[in-house]
């Protein structure tokens, strides 16, 4: 079992997204993930480390492992 110690910043402000984002970023987390509707049908979350252009789709049960790599 992969262990991993993590801190969060749960962002629940009634900001826009984009603006969320943006502070994200000026704070320097390393990595941001959005759980939404849409996604959560699918068991899915959106994962996107600062250093990729590019947000993907992990599994829910896979965020851990994929954090951890």
């Amino acid at each position: 079992m992969t262990k991993l110690a993590a801190r969060v910043l749960y962002d629940d402000r009634s900001a826009r997204p984009g603006e969320m984002f943006a502070d994200a970023d000026l704070i320097g987390l390393p990595y941001r993930v959005v759980v939404s509707e849409k996604t959560l049908e699918k068991s899915l979350l959106e994962l996107k480390s600062r250093t990729d252009p590019d947000a993907k789709l992990v599994k829910i049960d896979e965020l851990v492992k994929t954090l951890a790599d």
